[in-house]
């Protein structure tokens, strides 16, 4: 088990995004709130909810991601 997750092969790397993508609407409504009202702790406070071992750079990688969503659509 790897962030919640069963994984059959236990050398396959943690994706924050396939992770993200994972959740139910209303979890990912509230992780991206976070980003359109652009509170850092908060938004890193949600993702560790989620994810308790979380790494710094998984975080960071979500935020660029999502920031990316913001920015593309018209």
């Amino acid at each position: 088990m790897f962030f919640g997750r069963k994984y059959k092969n236990e050398k396959v790397k943690f994706n924050i995004i396939e992770e993200y993508a994972a959740l139910s609407p209303g979890r990912k409504k509230a992780i991206c709130d976070q980003i359109y009202t652009e509170n850092k702790d908060m938004f890193e406070k949600m993702v560790r909810l989620h994810w308790p071992k979380v790494e710094q750079k998984d975080i960071d990688k979500l935020r660029s991601f999502m920031k990316l969503l913001v920015h593309t659509k018209a």
